[in-house]
């Protein structure tokens, strides 16, 4: 018997008798996890799974036992001295008549993982936490007690609303992306270092990182390597909008054409031979930039000519025509400077072009 699980509008699925791959990660048999099920004698009996480990910060903490889901409640669920054992090894931790108090402000690096089917399952610091007890930095935890030895219960806290994140980094700019920062909507940042050359057509997989239901994420990209846990070094290459998480599908996968505008229309003289392109990617520090020429080969009805580029938000582009057949030796004929790309439609038009200055040439 497979089970998919999907927290989308198409809910998940149960196939008997093999496994439907289109359930499945890129189709991969690799990424099925095998869990054992035990026979039930009791047509109303759940389905335990055995809980094999606790890591804390990718230390084991050694408690183990059967769990159920259930996602009528919030609550992960233990017995009273295993929850009592959690507690104490969490930020400012402790456990008190089936409740346990943490600090508010766990770090985003805090790690708490349950080991089921011999893979770690992590709850995210942002998880671990309920709500605010009036007057106090602490915060009730949705780990509590109260559940019997024989089971514990894993609620919709740990069944989740949440997703890796997948995202394809920026291309055709003159330098490398050697580190991502994340903030999320609540104002949290986290950078991370990207170590490996990633292909274009693949996406940097963000380590032990989670995208929330309803939450957005704004990404911004840059040249060095991390210089704390929340800032790059180097120069800054390009950045996202903020974008909603997709949690229906995991990992959420972000692609280029996601936060860029494919193409620019620009609209130039009749006359016009050559078009000069010039990009700066990180503001006016011109320490990554790109020139390009573009021979006017085709123009259409309206006098507009498409160059084939990928744009992205915060890059400030320079337009000139020449009229000469020497492309970059000629002068310019007609300007457009200092614009900042239009998003929200793709291609990007711009109309008309300006008179040429000293500036231009």
């Amino acid at each position: 018997m497979g089970i998919a699980l999907n927290m989308g509008t198409i809910g998940g699925a149960i196939t008997l008798g093999g496994v439907d791959l289109s359930h499945i990660l890129g189709n991969n048999e690799s990424n099925i996890i095998y869990q054992p099920l035990p026979q039930l004698t009791d047509p109303n009996q759940e389905f335990m799974f055995n809980l094999t480990n606790i890591y804390i910060n990718n230390v084991p903490i050694d408690i183990s036992g059967l769990i159920w889901f259930n996602s009528e409640i919030q609550d992960i669920q233990f017995d009273d001295n295993s929850a009592s054992m959690i507690a104490d090894n969490l930020p400012g931790g402790n456990y008190s008549n089936g409740v346990a108090m943490v600090d508010c402000n766990i770090p985003p690096t805090f790690d708490i993982s349950f080991e089921i089917a011999n893979q770690k399952w992590r709850l995210p610091s942002s998880k671990i936490i309920k709500g605010s007890i009036n007057g106090t930095d602490k915060c009730e935890s949705i780990i509590t007690g109260g559940a019997n030895n024989s089971s514990w219960v894993f609620g919709s806290g740990f069944i989740t609303t949440q997703a890796t994140i997948c995202i394809q980094l920026p291309f055709s700019i003159p330098s490398d992306t050697k580190c991502l920062i994340v903030t999320g909507s609540d104002g949290n940042a986290q950078s991370f270092g990207i170590n490996e050359w990633v292909d274009p057509s693949d996406c940097f997989d963000i380590p032990n990182y989670m995208a929330k239901k309803d939450f957005s994420y704004k990404f911004d990209f840059y040249s060095g390597s991390p210089n704390s846990g929340s800032s790059c070094s180097g120069d800054f290459l390009a950045e996202t909008d903020y974008l909603n998480a997709d949690v229906t599908k995991d990992p959420w996968i972000i692609e280029t054409i996601d936060y860029t505008v494919r193409g620019i229309k620009i609209q130039v003289s009749e006359k016009n031979q050559y078009l000069r392109m010039f990009v700066l990617f990180n503001g006016y520090n011109n320490y990554v930039y790109n020139y390009e020429d573009f021979y006017i080969n085709e123009i259409d009805n309206d006098g507009y000519f498409y160059v084939d580029y990928l744009v992205y938000k915060s890059a400030i582009f320079y337009f000139c025509t020449a009229h000469g057949k020497d492309g970059g030796k000629d002068p310019c004929y007609a300007c457009k400077k200092n614009l900042y790309p239009n998003m929200a439609s793709s291609p990007w038009t711009i109309t008309g072009m300006d008179s040429c200055d000293l500036v231009c040439n």
